[in-house]
């Protein structure tokens, strides 16, 4: 009988490319990639193109995997994102900036701009600085006491219409989405030109930035929305 692997499952959307990579959980080794070129101009999804490029894939996948793909990371660029750049202030009395403080600050900015991402899924959250009474840092200062704190956020937010479209194709081979990635954002991620997608994906997902907030589903049973954080607490 053979062997199950254990795989990580990247599907690659654009307007001009299309492409799928499974790898080796633990040392990525391909197992699986095919990509192909778009030559139409345009800025613009083909969701018909992406679903006869899973009709031609997912099948040979499965024989190879001796198994059913179950899930799947998108890694997607599209003029469907909306990034949100905000910054939040808060008294602190003088007191130690502590994890929970950030937690009920975070929560504070997503509402504050609830009506501008109204009708988008939260796909990436960094904090990009820490102002801490009137110095800056790049990453959380550990024990430290503050009057004040700012922070200054950015979201990266996908229409959720156009998420739900790619869950009807999805849906159509019982794939089910593990994760979201932008595109863009892995781009300035990588010092490299020839940027590998697949793999940054990978890297994002796993919490390669210190100062990305990984998001857990509030969908999920009894948790919150900031039930899972960042490296940098741990």
């Amino acid at each position: 009988m053979s062997r199950i692997l254990d795989v990580n499952n990247y599907l690659f959307i654009s307007p001009k490319k299309i492409g799928i990579s499974v790898n080796e959980s633990k040392d990525f080794s391909e197992i699986y990639k095919k990509e192909i070129h778009i030559s139409e101009k345009t800025n613009q999804i083909n969701f018909g193109l992406i679903n006869a490029f899973l009709e031609n894939n997912i099948f040979k996948i499965e024989k190879i995997l001796n198994n059913f793909v179950k899930k799947i990371n998108l890694i997607i660029e599209c003029k469907s994102f909306l990034t949100v750049s905000l910054s939040i202030k808060k008294n602190n009395h003088n007191e130690l900036i502590t994890k929970e403080n950030l937690i009920y600050y975070l929560n504070d900015a997503k509402d504050q701009c609830k009506k501008t991402i109204e009708k988008k899924k939260i796909i990436h959250m960094i904090i990009e600085n820490y102002r801490i009474d009137n110095n800056n840092y790049s990453y959380f200062p550990e024990k430290l006491k503050c009057d004040t704190i700012t922070l200054d956020i950015k979201l990266i937010c996908l229409d959720e219409t156009f998420l739900e479209n790619l869950k009807k194709i999805l849906k159509n081979y019982q794939i089910s989405i593990d994760h979201i990635v932008n595109a863009d954002y892995i781009f300035q991620m990588s010092e490299e030109k020839d940027v590998d997608y697949y793999r940054i994906s990978k890297e994002v997902i796993n919490g390669s930035n210190k100062n990305e907030i990984l998001l857990i589903d509030k969908t999920q049973k009894n948790r919150g929305f900031f039930e899972k954080f960042f490296n940098f607490f741990d």
